[in-house]
């Protein structure tokens, strides 16, 4: 028991100090069937309808604003057209065209006023060139995972989430959406999770101010990038994530994941994949949204309010959004899985946010446009922890994103942009610890600041032309500054330090085989090459490349393929996270010896090594298929393989760590305990913190016992190699009336094996507590009959091996379903006009988190698979005007 509670002030005392091408409308998609008729002509009906018929008859998939289509009827279509014909003519009179995100995915955006003739070209134009010259000039649309206009790159395992999609999930907070998305995983070294006082992440003290990352493939919440509109954005808590709770859930058009390294494009930490948030833009309309719930089984209540309108005119566009959130606790003692923890202690803090969100662009003249995001965020956090002491902390996180962009439309087809950003997240946290009596013991306050600004200019249009199209071409240039800033006013500690980087980077898109020249075998044949150079201040310089392949064999049926390389710098968090002394603190403290018979004196080290950025490679395979005996059924599979080296990783607290193969890398061995005591002195001399926690169990001078030196020193040591499977499957299709929507997303992971060091036994992570499961899949199920809809979304978590204590057995698979219930008053119904109700379950049948040993805190789930929330219902209502 001595034990347990030494080791425990020793971690209060760590977590005080470390705290196909996208097309123009006459353009045909990448697997588009021109020749195969539809099954049945489209009558004249309300936009959305047609196109959910449309969609249900062909396969193919529409993300869109939901403000775009309201009001809007569709002049329907005969059955004598060829698909991609048919969608034109659905469209006529609506003031809305299309454009391809992938090969089964369309966008809907406005059509633009005709601009000016651009200056006459040198040469003739080919006929295919000619042909987009006198189409409609449409926005400029880049998909993630490319800096080309118009084009996604061969081999890209692109996943979708329309604002559709969001609103059918019933979800509150942007972060329930991604935690929902099998490809990601809820755990995490940084505990990035809203319920982080019951996590075991390593780093989990870093997560101050309760916020919630992205961690895709398992990977760390600091191998994915985030980015909103395609921009980085500040990180939080000393860069170990960016913390996807602070951006309003109702502003979001769609979530576009890129699955893959993706360094070559975005520089610095795509390591397991992209998140790019794209905020609403365009809407001429107003809406309101409320949204009043809470648990049936008590605590977590929710009330949310949020309002957007939008406005054109001939020469420009404004939209603005507006959220307020409140979410209130949910306390250990309301959850039987938590009911054994120490009360009083917060599972989900008490929440509040507000968010503002502005997007505007003017025309300046015929060729130039002047564009601009802005982006603000205040988040109020409570929340307690009790221990051997009682800690109250208040959390006020304040994200700040500015983006002005000057575009300028050259003479053939080029556009060049010149972009200046500013980011910063203030986050605040007032802790203020008492005794189990009620007295005061400490009181300090932390303050971060991190900041991110920079420019960026880019060039892209066509090279030359192929039989299969246009080459493209995108070059670029970028530069960024980064300041960190932390005090925490009890140790007068105060930390600062910043860097820049500079980056150079060129992506070619090459169409070989199109439908001018396609063969027997070869329907379609695309290749992308890109390559990007990032040179850091502090850390050096890294080239990586990027290349893809997509091969259709047949129409309806791609082939893909990719490989890069991708890397990740130590964020400027982590690299200054425990001052620029490298050790700002040791101790010795009793650890078990090596034979777990007794105890020795150890002196630990807390701190950091010189650390190097991390380096992966990455690599995947796979196909789409929209079968042609099935319209309507799309089928997705992807495998994936990633060779993650040099992590920087925080070894684990162990007292056991003597006597453990795996952590001998992080121990240093000295011949005498003068030696072992002239290292500590040289810290002390630095202004080194040092403590005695062995409670006199060595006497008055532990130090002249100590043989033994344990870094507890974040450093370049673990290498994961992980592979798995991606499925995915949608079916749309029409019965009468009733339109319906089939689909499933699956991650499969084969291995996910693990090496602490270079030199120690490998082992497989899958399956095991707090790591992810061996799969993980959501399915759902969508009805609309006029007014009415209704939708089911199925979560399902493997069963995994419960190792959290000294035996192992196993854990029960957990499935939760979610349902919302609509309807939508019929237009030209007076003040219903517009009007709209909902009625929202999450985890409907009230699903207990399974049974693991030890949790965090004494909890009995794993915060990194599970939630105890419970049942969740809403009731919602929304007015368009």
């Amino acid at each position: 028991m001595r034990i347990r509670i030494l080791s425990f002030h020793r971690a209060l005392a760590i977590a005080a100090l470390s705290g196909p091408m996208a097309a123009p409308a006459n353009a045909q998609s990448p697997n588009a069937d021109r020749t195969s008729p539809p099954a049945a002509a489209i009558a004249p009906m309300p936009l959305k309808d047609a196109l959910a018929r449309f969609t249900a008859q062909t396969g193919l998939r529409f993300v869109y604003a939901s403000q775009l289509v309201q009001g809007v009827r569709s002049p329907g279509a005969p059955a004598s057209l060829a698909n991609e014909d048919r969608l034109r003519r659905l469209l006529e009179g609506t003031g809305l065209t299309y454009r391809y995100l992938s090969p089964s995915t369309i966008t809907l955006v406005r059509e633009e006023r005709k601009r000016p003739p651009a200056p006459a070209r040198a040469n003739a134009p080919t006929g295919a060139s000619a042909a987009q010259a006198d189409a409609t000039d449409l926005e400029t649309m880049v998909v993630t995972g490319t800096n080309i206009r118009d084009v996604v790159p061969p081999g890209t395992p692109l996943i979708i989430i329309g604002s559709e999609e969001i609103r059918r999930s019933g979800y509150s907070g942007t972060e329930q959406v991604i935690q929902a998305l099998p490809q990601n995983f809820r755990g995490g070294q940084a505990g990035a999770i809203a319920d982080v006082n019951m996590s075991i992440g390593g780093q989990r003290g870093f997560n101050a101010t309760a916020g919630s990352g992205v961690n895709l493939r398992g990977l760390g919440t600091t191998a994915t990038l985030v980015l909103v509109n395609g921009r980085r954005i500040a990180a939080t808590s000393a860069g170990t994530f960016t913390d996807i709770s602070l951006i309003p859930i109702d502003a979001i058009e769609r979530i576009e994941i890129l699955a893959d390294g993706a360094s070559a494009i975005y520089g610095a930490d795509a390591v397991a994949g992209v998140v790019n948030i794209i905020l609403k833009q365009d809407y001429d309309t107003a809406q309101t949204r409320l949204t009043l719930g809470g648990t049936t089984a008590g605590g977590r209540e929710e009330f949310r309010l949020s309002h957007s309108f939008g406005q054109r005119w001939d020469t420009g566009r404004v939209a603005l959004s507006a959220d307020y959130l409140h979410q209130g606790e949910l306390m250990a003692d309301q959850r039987k899985a938590t009911e054994e923890v120490t009360g009083p202690t917060t599972v989900f803090p008490q929440n509040t946010l507000k968010s503002v969100v502005l997007s505007a662009s003017q025309d300046l003249g015929s060729a130039l446009t002047l564009s601009t995001d802005l982006q603000y965020s205040h988040a109020d956090r409570e929340l307690v922890d009790t221990g051997f002491n009682r800690t109250d902390n208040f959390a006020k996180p304040i994200r700040r994103n500015a983006l002005v962009s000057l575009e300028y439309r050259a003479p053939r087809d080029w556009l060049f942009t010149v972009d200046g950003f500013i980011s910063d997240e203030d986050s605040k946290n007032r802790q203020e610890t008492y005794s189990l009596e009620g007295e005061p013991v400490s009181i300090f306050n932390q303050h971060r600041t991190q900041e991110q600004r920079g420019g960026e200019i880019r060039a892209s249009g066509p090279l030359f032309e192929l039989p299969a199209g246009q080459a493209k071409l995108a070059v670029g240039a970028s530069y960024k500054e980064e300041d960190y800033l932390r005090t925490i006013d009890l140790f007068n500690l105060r930390q600062e330090m910043d860097r820049n980087s500079n980056s150079l980077f060129a992506e070619l898109y090459v169409p070989v085989v199109g439908e001018s020249n396609a063969v027997a075998g070869i329907h379609r044949l695309a290749m992308s090459f890109a390559l990007r150079h990032d040179d850091y201040s502090d850390f050096g310089s890294s080239t990586n490349p990027r290349i893809g392949l997509s091969w259709s064999p047949l129409p309806s049926l791609t082939l893909r393929s990719s490989y890069s390389t991708s890397f990740r710098a130590p964020s400027i968090g982590e690299e200054v996270r425990f001052s620029e002394l490298g050790v700002f603190a040791l101790d010795v403290a009793p650890y078990f010896r090596a034979d777990g018979n007794d105890f020795v004196p150890v002196v630990t080290l807390f701190g950091s090594d010189e650390l190097t950025p991390e380096t992966s490679r990455n690599w995947t395979v796979g196909l789409d298929w929209k079968p042609e005996f099935a319209p309507g059924l799309n089928i997705g599979a992807t495998y994936y393989d990633i060779a993650y080296a040099d992590r920087i990783v925080l070894p684990p607290l162990d007292m056991g760590a003597l006597g453990n193969p795996e952590l001998q890398q992080f121990i240093d061995y000295y011949d005498s305990p003068d030696e072992v005591r002239a290292l500590v002195d040289a810290y002390l001399a630095d202004g080194a913190f040092f403590d005695d926690f062995t409670d006199g169990m060595f006497g008055p001078d532990p130090l002249g016992q100590v043989f033994a030196v344990y870094k507890y020193l974040f450093t370049n040591a673990e290498r994961v190699d992980v592979s798995g499977f991606d499925l995915s499957a949608d079916y749309r299709f029409d019965r009468g009336e009733d339109h319906f929507e089939l689909g499933l997303n699956a991650n499969y992971i084969h291995e996910m094996i693990n090496r602490v060091s270079p030199g120690a036994p490998a082992y497989d992570l899958v399956g095991t507590f707090a790591n992810p499961p061996r799969l993980r899949a959501r399915g759902t199920l969508a009805w609309a009959r006029r007014e009415w809809s209704a939708n089911l979304n199925v979560n399902y978590t493997h069963s995994y091996t419960d190792t959290s204590g000294a035996i192992d057995r196993p854990v029960d698979s957990f499935t939760t379903v979610d349902g919302i219930v609509g309807y939508e008053f019929a237009s030209g119904s007076g003040f219903a006009d517009g009007l709209s109700l909902s009625l929202i379950a999450t985890n409907l049948f009230d699903e207990p988190p399974p049974y693991v040993g030890f949790g965090g805190r004494g909890s009995h789930y794993d915060a990194a698979n599970a939630s105890p929330l419970g049942r969740t219902v809403a009731i919602q209502i929304a007015k368009r005007w």
